[in-house]
This record gives C-alpha cells, sequence and structure tokens, in this order.
C-alpha cells in the first residue's frame, strides 16, 4: 500500500511522541482481508508492543494482539526529505517485517517516534531476533543459512515441543548457554561439519 501523506504536525501531536506513543505511517502486506482494520490505522498515534510471538496494537481504532512467527529484519533511522513537513524534526523512523514461516504470510510495518522510544523498540527487536537465532547455532554452521528448511524445522521443534515441557526447556537453556562455543568450534572443520549435516538431515526427516 502506498504511504499516505499526513497534515503537518501539533503542539499535541508533539506532546503523544514525548509521551512513548508512535504514529503508525504505512504498512504492507500479502494478507487481504483481516488486514482491512490496520488500514485504518494509519497515521493515528498509539503504542505497539513486541513480543517473541506476537505484536500488541493499541493504535486507534485497533485494540488487538496479532500473533506472528518470527521477525525476519529491522531497521531503524531517517528517510524523510530535510523539508518534509509530514515527519517532525528529529524523530527516527522504524520498519519492521515479520513472516509467518509455515504460511509464507508477511507484513511489513512503518512508524514514527522519538529517538529514545524507537531505540527503545530497537534494541527490544534486536534482543527477540536474536534469541530466535540462538535456536541452531550448530545447524546454522552447518548449512550456513539460517533459513534453510533444516534450520526451520529444528526452531519449530524448539518451539512446539521442547518449550514445552521441563526437559525440554533444560535442554534449551544447556544448547543455548553451550551453542555458540560449539558452532565456533565445529566451523573451521569441513569433516566435522558434513558428519553433524547428515545426522541432522535424517533427524530433521522426521520432524513435521
Amino acid at each position: 500500500m502506498d504511504d499516505l501523506i499526513f497534515n503537518e504536525y501539533t503542539e499535541e501531536d508533539e506532546k503523544k511522541f514525548n509521551e512513548g506513543q508512535v504514529r503508525l505511517l504505512f504498512f504492507d502486506t500479502n494478507i487481504n482481508d483481516d488486514w482491512v482494520d490496520l488500514h485504518d490505522a494509519v497515521g493515528n498515534f498509539g503504542k505497539i508492543g513486541f513480543y517473541p510471538n506476537k505484536v500488541e496494537f493499541n493504535i486507534w481504532p485497533i485494540g488487538s494482539t496479532i500473533m506472528i512467527t518470527e521477525y525476519t529484519s529491522i531497521n531503524i533511522g531517517s528517510e524523510r526529505e530535510p523539508n518534509d513537513p509530514h515527519f517532525l524534526l528529529n524523530n527516527l523512523l522504524l520498519k519492521v517485517k515479520f513472516q509467518n514461516s509455515e504460511t509464507g504470510q508477511w507484513w511489513e510495518i512503518k512508524f514514527e517516534a522519538r529517538p529514545d522510544k524507537a531505540k527503545e523498540i530497537y534494541n527490544n527487536l534486536e534482543t527477540i531476533i536474536n534469541s530466535q537465532s540462538k535456536a541452531c547455532f550448530v545447524a546454522t554452521t552447518v548449512y550456513g543459512d539460517i533459513n534453510c528448511d533444516q534450520v526451520e524445522k529444528l526452531r519449530k521443534w524448539r518451539d512446539t515441543y521442547l518449550k514445552k515441557n521441563s526437559i525440554g526447556r533444560s535442554f534449551i537453556k544447556f544448547y543455548y548457554k553451550n551453542g555458540e562455543n560449539w558452532a565456533r568450534l565445529i566451523s573451521p572443520h569441513p569433516f566435522l561439519k558434513r558428519t553433524i549435516k547428515t545426522g541432522l538431515d535424517i533427524f530433521t526427516k522426521f520432524l513435521k
């Protein structure tokens, strides 16, 4: 969808920014009917909360929780023209993309915020993205692609099975603590990588 043209900001708008609110500027998606309401919120102020598996919108007229599977990218910066009256001076632009790896559905939003709020959101999302990728330190090293089918299956196995029982959660904690070091040790040894890859190929064939 095209970016909308907004009116110049008022003192009330600045007050909302200073209260930690954001202004939704744009969204695009390959999902149809269910997202019409979100378009009604473009140009309005409110708050957006980002969590590992959901996004909470409180931007008029939207007040809802949207489930997501992963954040695929995040970008922070200012892309406005220097004399653009529709983007408040010193504000930052955030762009966040999401993807449902099971259905192929994706969506993207852009919003404007004060620098401190923008950086807070960015840091939070960066932490979430890093924690998502932790699922497969070794697998990513072996396959060389964090988004390949085998890594996706392992990530899904972690979220749908391991996280739901105490033994699985203990394994995840142990793996997060040691996985990065294991990946570093494996990386310079092609034979070891091929051996582990063969094992993971067989294991992931049994994962739905």
